[in-house]
């Protein structure tokens, strides 16, 4: 949607090529889900990783321009400037989020963020089908006050507020002094935040998390065990691959144990995304089970070690 917006803003039309293109770029990263069979052997290749790069942006603009040339040979250098807009405003709302992308991989390794929203909120996604609804109606001619011009700016209008709403209540939390020290984190809505803090030493990660009255910490050690002997040292899993293969881009991991009737439990989850995603590790023996759950979605799978 806002990959159309500035597209259609840029060139002063609706329904052109250009704006065809730049919406197009504004999706192509998300494209990296039909790299699912090379996620294992190149980790770069997975979600939110290489197609999600200022690398990736340019290269696959100049492509596409290059291409698109070849055959129409209009190879004017406003539609290159829109569709490497378009393919950033898609790189830049990944990173106001929880998520992050690797933006200037390769010289960084790590990922980019800025905590302003969830990487899945139902609110904006459900707001995104009335929104292209009310856009095609004025497309249409159904309204007498808006022509599509009009109704554009409105649908941008609203995602202004929001994100400037966003913007006003973090600023304000962070400023508290009872909140010194910690990061705020996006819940569902933008006048809700956590608060997290991470030390990280040579041995361990210690994760603090605010829990009004209280806050609660967590100790993970540095280092996998060749054995598990009690509850505790399920602790260890959380550098187990299947672990690492959703929790890598959290940067505050918390865990849930549950040891009894010989049966030695533990789910991994981070404050960025609560109960929204659950990484469950059984433990029988010599054996570990693991499971993952993603609640808003359907996705979940058994894996034996």
């Amino acid at each position: 949607m806002i990959g159309f917006l500035i597209s259609s803003g840029l060139v002063g039309s609706f329904s052109n090529q250009y704006v065809v293109l730049g919406t197009l770029m504004a999706a192509l990263p998300d494209f990296d889900v039909f790299l699912y069979p090379l996620w294992k052997r190149i980790p770069i290749t997975r979600h939110h990783g290489i197609t999600h790069t200022a690398i990736f942006v340019i290269a696959a603009s100049v492509t596409l321009f290059a291409v698109f040339g070849a055959f129409t040979g209009i190879a004017d250098p406003k539609l290159l400037i829109v569709m490497l807009l378009g393919g950033f405003s898609h790189i830049f709302c990944d990173f106001i989020t929880n998520w992050g992308v690797p933006l200037f991989y390769p010289f960084e390794k790590g990922y980019s963020k800025i905590n302003l929203d969830m990487s899945v909120n139902p609110y904006t996604i459900l707001f995104f089908f009335p929104g292209v609804i009310f856009l095609d109606a004025a497309r249409l001619n159904y309204f007498a006050s808006f022509d599509l011009k009009s109704a554009t700016i409105v649908i941008g209008l609203i995602y202004l507020v929001y994100f400037v709403s966003r913007v006003g209540f973090k600023i304000y939390y962070t400023k508290k002094p009872e909140n010194e020290g910690f990061s705020a984190l996006p819940t569902l809505v933008p006048y809700k935040w956590k608060f997290a803090k991470r030390i990280e030493t040579d041995g361990e990660i210690r994760v603090f998390l605010k829990s009004n009255p209280r806050t609660r910490t967590y100790v993970i050690p540095k280092g996998r065990l060749e054995k598990i002997n009690k509850c505790q040292d399920l602790v260890n899993t959380y550098w187990l691959e299947q672990v690492q293969d959703y929790m890598r881009v959290f940067e505050y991991p918390y865990y849930e144990t549950d040891c009894q009737d010989g049966k030695m439990k533990i789910t991994w989850r981070s404050a960025e995304m609560g109960d929204l995603l659950g990484v469950h590790i059984v433990c029988e023996g010599d054996n570990l089970k693991s499971r993952v759950e993603l609640k808003r979605g359907k996705r979940a799978f058994l894996r034996q070690q």
